[in-house]
């Protein structure tokens, strides 16, 4: 009994010592007394803000859902699809619509879209990079907020004949969900 006693103590002794050792250098970075170095730099120290990095790795609290993907022989500027279809001649425009309902983070709604289109062959032909990321910052009083686009793609003349896919990636950086769809039309 006297073994097992002296076993927690000392493990909860080593507890609190690992707590505050933590907390004395964390406080030490922020009133600026130790600086962190940036990795890879050897001896240039670069500001780095360790204080704001999420330690938990868990998702934030939202949804981030489509709720639409539609492709259309023509949308409007108010974003309605006039014309659902699946098939297309080459050459032609293809108009994308989808809808994407998101949680808010302090009244904010920040989404970004990707596409991806693959051949018929599963070859990428068009790949929207991060760097060209298309983004949408928005402000709003509700907790869920919907929200959609219109985008089109030209098919080029020299399209094979076949089932084209296209990937949808849409993210919301603020709550830290990405969700991909997929959808496939034909060209003839």
């Amino acid at each position: 009994m006297i073994n097992k006693k002296g076993g927690i103590t000392q493990i909860l002794g080593l507890l609190i010592v690992v707590v505050l050792t933590s907390a004395g250098i964390l406080f030490l970075v922020k009133e600026g007394i130790i600086t962190v170095r940036a990795s890879g730099s050897s001896t240039e120290t670069i500001p780095t803000n360790v204080l704001n990095t999420n330690f938990l790795p868990m998702g934030r609290l939202g949804e981030l859902n489509l709720k639409k993907f539609q492709f259309c022989e023509l949308a409007d500027e108010k974003f309605q699809c006039h014309n659902e279809k699946d098939t297309f001649f080459s050459g032609d425009k293809v108009y994308v619509v989808f809808l994407v309902e998101s949680s808010t983070l302090d009244n904010e709604i920040m989404l970004q879209r990707n596409y991806l289109l693959r051949n018929p062959r599963k070859e990428v032909i068009l790949e929207i990079e991060e760097k060209n990321t298309q983004r949408l910052e928005l402000k709003s009083n509700r907790n869920i907020e919907k929200v959609a686009f219109a985008d089109y793609i030209t098919t080029e003349k020299d399209y094979a004949a076949g089932i084209y896919t296209l990937e949808v990636i849409i993210e919301n950086p603020l709550l830290g969900k990405k969700i991909t769809a997929k959808k496939e039309f034909k060209v003839q």
